[in-house]
């Protein structure tokens, strides 16, 4: 899949979440810091493992980073209900977004 569909799809959620949830999970002053890394994450699979490499979706592409990023989405949130700091729940959800997307075209994600 393309960038340009992770970025929107990213951007889309983010608009969502802070429709729902503005005043308690995405202050004013965090409101930029957040968008920015969840776009950040919601490319960094394949900067990481680039489409044009033969390493393209190996581990960072896998189910098992999957399962690691949703681990992290969910310790993300329970820091940030102690801290009021959600970047790592932002970036989790980003990388979230490519990987769920990348999982839905016919190569899916390697093991």
């Amino acid at each position: 899949m393309r960038n340009q569909i992770h970025l929107l799809s990213a951007f889309a959620l983010f608009l969502l979440i802070t429709y729902l949830f503005a005043e308690e999970y995405v202050p004013s002053k965090q409101f930029v810091i957040y968008l920015v890394v969840m776009l950040v994450c919601a490319v960094l699979p394949d900067i990481l493992e680039p489409p044009t490499s033969r390493w393209h979706r190996a581990f960072f592409h896998s189910k098992r980073c999957l399962k690691c990023v949703l681990v992290l989405a969910i310790v993300g949130c329970a820091i940030g209900m102690r801290s009021g700091n959600y970047t790592l729940l932002f970036a989790a959800l980003g990388y979230l977004v490519h990987l769920l997307e990348d999982a839905t075209t016919k190569a899916g994600l390697p093991r």
